[in-house]
């Protein structure tokens, strides 16, 4: 079985700018997220959490288990999905099938991107890039930075002392697993 593995703190591409917060997630997009969001696929418990524009760990948890549940009843298998407090903000950590019985891999991708976008996926990205949620991302990252440090020249990535903290993630980003499977976002906590 393969899975696609996801979480509040996972990445959504490349970063579109040298100043932008969160390694790789779209600040532009986030800071219109009703009006981004397909309308037709959003749900309407979806659209109201964000309507107030704070999105709070009950809605947001709300929204991941809808989205799981609807995975789930679509046949794709999903692991985790239980609350992760161990990082700088509580947060859900899951996984889910790439393939389904019966389903090709692009009709499994198809049904998993819908639960998404219906349930959860606005609201995770508003959850994450909460100013406080930012802040204590920040705030943790400064804590195990020197480690981090470490872990990506360990990779071979040379790394000027001066970098933001933002700067570092992005180089993480790029270098993504080691050979050995030293992922520093990973050893770190720094995820």
């Amino acid at each position: 079985m393969v899975l696609t593995a996801c979480s509040a703190g996972g990445s959504g591409g490349e970063a579109p700018s040298s100043d932008s917060s969160l390694y790789g997630v779209w600040d532009a997009a986030a800071a219109e997220i009703p009006e981004f969001a397909p309308l037709s696929e959003m749900s309407d418990a979806q659209r109201e959490a964000l309507s107030d524009g704070v999105v709070t760990f009950a809605e947001y948890e709300e929204g991941v288990h809808l989205a799981l549940d609807c995975m789930r009843d679509a046949g794709i298998d999903v692991i985790g999905g239980e609350v992760d407090s161990s990082g700088p903000y509580p947060k859900i950590d899951y996984a889910y099938a790439a393939t389904a019985p019966g389903l090709t891999e692009s009709q499994t991708t198809e049904i998993s991107d819908g639960c998404l976008a219906t349930h959860s996926f606005y609201l995770e990205t508003e959850y994450q890039l909460s100013d406080a949620n930012q802040e204590a991302e920040d705030a943790y990252f400064t804590q195990v930075r020197d480690e981090f440090i470490a872990c990506l020249e360990h990779q071979g990535a040379t790394v000027d002392p001066s970098a933001t903290n933002d700067e570092l993630r992005r180089l993480a980003a790029g270098l993504g697993y080691s050979s050995e499977g030293t992922n520093c976002f990973t050893e770190t906590g720094a995820e």
